[in-house]
């Protein structure tokens, strides 16, 4: 099975081999879904350790047209339950951007500081102690799409693996993660969706115009200011965002309607 790869690149400087990725599902925007009709976008986080880590996204997916947008820097805010059992050392979830508050639960260990990445250090060791603590760290949000492949093909499903690595090429310590997808068809109905560009005062067709669907660049507008989006899943929401010399910039949230091939 042929396997083809779309790829996004970030260069930053390099890091040392205590460099850290993680990744999971961004359920703020994905709900409780843990799988994804074709035409719709699966949103996921990932954080990295350092800040400047070098990150490489791929998703290895057979469906032509695939699409990954992103990154989105974002951060949030989260309270966890931390046990120390007779070390002074213990870790979080995700990786620490700075410590808001924090309350021990009974017996006190004293003052907590952030040691890099997900570790936490409390001033007494050797003890037992129950932790609340409340901090904020940062991530990259990526959205990926995959447009219904066939009419005939809705009612498979198609995992998609993502991978993602750190560092650079040809470095053995690069930190990895991954993540798999899974999009399925319907019995919900899919639409061919075109995107029309045209100015808005003598509704002439834009030429050369470079599209911007749900965060990732789709190409130029042909010579009648036409652009094939993909086939999507009617009713799903979308982003579209537009710039051209001479014109405002353009963005709006789209919803793709039944039986239109074009908007």
């Amino acid at each position: 099975m042929t396997k083809t790869y779309t790829h996004i690149a970030h260069q930053f400087p390099d890091v040392n081999a205590q460099a850290q990725i993680w990744a999971w599902m961004d359920t703020e925007q994905n709900g409780d879904a843990t799988e994804f009709p074709y035409g719709t976008t699966a949103y996921f986080r990932v954080a990295r350790q350092p800040a400047d880590l070098a990150v490489d996204v791929r998703t290895s997916s057979d469906a032509i047209g695939a699409r990954l947008s992103g990154p989105n820097a974002a951060s949030d805010e989260i309270t966890e339950t931390v046990t120390f059992n007779r070390d002074d050392e213990a870790t979080v979830s995700y990786p620490i951007a700075e410590i808001q508050t924090y309350e021990w639960m009974g017996n006190s260990l004293g003052a907590v500081t952030a040691t890099g990445g997900t570790g936490i250090k409390a001033a007494i060791d050797d003890e037992v102690g129950e932790l609340s603590i409340t901090y904020t760290y940062n991530y990259n949000r990526y959205g990926l799409m995959v447009p219904d492949k066939s009419p005939q093909n809705e009612e498979d499903a198609w995992p998609v693996l993502v991978s993602l690595k750190g560092g650079v090429e040809g470095d053995d310590t690069r930190p990895e993660a991954s993540l798999e997808i899974t999009f399925y068809g319907s019995e919900a109905q899919f639409s061919d969706y075109y995107l029309y560009v045209v100015d808005d005062c003598t509704s002439d067709a834009l030429e050369g115009v470079e599209v911007v669907f749900d965060g990732d660049p789709i190409g130029d507008t042909d010579e009648e200011g036409k652009i094939y989006v993909g086939r999507l899943l009617v009713g799903s929401s979308h982003t579209v965002r537009i710039e051209e010399d001479g014109y405002r910039v353009f963005y709006a949230t789209t919803e793709i309607p039944a039986e239109v091939e074009d908007a």
